[in-house]
């Protein structure tokens, strides 16, 4: 159970799952089953802040710089919000997009923070990436992936 003893107003706010299904108890223990099968919950991500822009965008860097990944998820979820292995990237075809080799977590110096309505991960790149494309990665816990696309110089 998520929920009780919570007011008719229409909404309700659930937290602790990605996916759910709704039963309403009423009074004498009658059920009304709202939904026959689980629906995913996810969060509103709402793209990536600067200096990263959302695709189809070609984001040009540095290799061996750090990039600021700042994203919101419309408040605070706490810090478990990304899958095991991610933030990851990818090196990829500069002009399709396609992939060209494993996917390889990333590294940052301070890991995913949260201040101001914001998560924010510094992600370090790698010197070695010049002359390359690479996808980063993004793969929250519920189940959502956002990406973006580097050329790195």
């Amino acid at each position: 159970m998520l929920a009780a003893s919570t007011p008719n107003d229409g909404s309700e706010a659930v937290v602790g799952t990605t996916h759910a299904r709704v039963k309403i108890e009423a009074i004498d223990n009658v059920f009304f089953d709202v939904s026959n099968s689980d629906f995913a919950i996810t969060w509103p991500f709402t793209g990536f802040f600067r200096p990263i822009d959302n695709p189809p965008a070609l984001n040009s860097q540095n290799a061996g710089s750090a990039v600021a990944v700042k994203f919101s998820l419309g408040g605070d979820r706490g810090l478990a919000i990304l899958a095991a292995g991610y933030p990851a990237s990818v090196k990829v075809d500069c002009t399709t997009g396609a992939v060209l080799g494993p996917v390889e977590s990333t590294s940052s110096a301070d890991g995913l923070t949260f201040a101001d309505g914001q998560y924010s991960y510094v992600w370090k790149t790698d010197k070695s990436w010049a002359g390359t494309c690479r996808e980063l990665r993004v793969l929250l816990v519920d189940g959502t992936l956002h990406t973006a696309r580097f050329k790195f110089k």
